[in-house]
């Protein structure tokens, strides 16, 4: 456990996990891709009084450790809507992912986690594109003292993430942020919504706190270059599809991510190739959003051509 500022910690793990501290009761933030891991981070979880649990979002890397702690620890288990029933029903993310429930070939036990209850859904103002617009505050009880606690939206990576911000003013940032390492090795990043993580990057060049933490980056006191390079990442892939569709137009889905395939240099196997498909649907879809992609379906083929 590593001691940002005052109450708040994080573990340097792979996963950045966070915690809230006062005295011994914690708010844990994430619980990590695995029981395991989730052990293997915070190495005194035993000394600890767990109250509350808030998942960012539902992927299984942060909310793996949910069972765990729901049969030794009891914590209360805080979650955004949507996110909260990918939690509760793990399943249901083959349809967001896959479109379907995959065969047992596609079945990878790192996109899973064991079902565990949410406690409490929390949910926020969805017609403000302001990240403090939509923001709420939850209140909770440490030790005897009440501590305020900021909740963001930072939907786009996943239909609902959330971000939370603890009374030291550091920001849990989930997802939202890969860093210039993770960056260099994802030419396509993953991302649910495209248009959604785009509004929320550009929401995050104004938004303000004395620190940052990043699922996949740890502890920064400056998330600004970052923006522009995440939101980079994602317009230089949109560019490169589209790009690709124009050069050789028209195009099927599999001539498409065949020609994405060599170019970016992907490394796939049948599970991250179907998660390459995902990616690229949410391209297509936001290119189709900004009318310079035109999508048909012709005698049982999908054809993409531009406008």
């Amino acid at each position: 456990m590593k001691k940002i500022k005052n109450n708040t910690y994080i573990s340097e793990g792979h996963i950045t996990l966070g915690a809230y501290r006062i005295g011994p009761e914690v708010l844990l933030i994430d619980s990590g891709k695995s029981a395991s891991y989730l052990q293997e981070e915070w190495i005194d979880l035993n000394t600890m009084n767990i109250r509350y649990l808030f998942n960012t979002h539902g992927h299984a890397d942060h909310c793996a450790g949910n069972r765990f702690l729901v049969d030794n620890h009891h914590p209360i288990i805080l979650a955004p809507c949507i996110e909260a029933d990918y939690i509760e029903y793990p399943n249901l993310k083959d349809v967001y992912l896959f479109g379907l429930t995959p065969r047992s070939i596609l079945k990878d036990k790192s996109i899973y986690a064991a079902p565990a209850p949410v406690d409490q859904r929390v949910c926020l103002n969805d017609t403000s594109t302001d990240i403090d617009g939509s923001s709420t505050t939850l209140s909770l009880s440490l030790d005897h003292k009440d501590c305020v606690f900021k909740i963001i939206s930072l939907k786009g990576h996943s239909p609902n993430m959330m971000g939370i911000v603890t009374p030291d003013d550091i920001a849990f940032l989930g997802d939202v942020l890969l860093s210039e390492r993770h960056l260099a090795s994802a030419p396509l990043v993953y991302t649910y919504d495209i248009a959604d993580h785009l509004n929320t990057l550009k929401q995050l060049r104004d938004f303000h706190a004395n620190g940052f933490v990043l699922s996949h980056g740890g502890y920064t006191d400056d998330i600004h270059l970052l923006v522009a390079s995440n939101i980079n990442n994602i317009l230089r892939a949109s560019e490169i599809i589209l790009d690709l569709i124009t050069k050789y137009q028209p195009l099927t889905l599999d001539q498409l991510h065949a020609k994405l395939y060599h170019t970016m240099g992907l490394n796939e196997v049948l599970l991250t190739q179907q998660l390459h498909r995902r990616i690229l649907m949410s391209h297509l879809l936001y290119l189709q959003e900004k009318n310079v992609l035109f999508i048909e379906a012709t005698e049982g083929v999908v054809l993409l051509h531009t406008l």
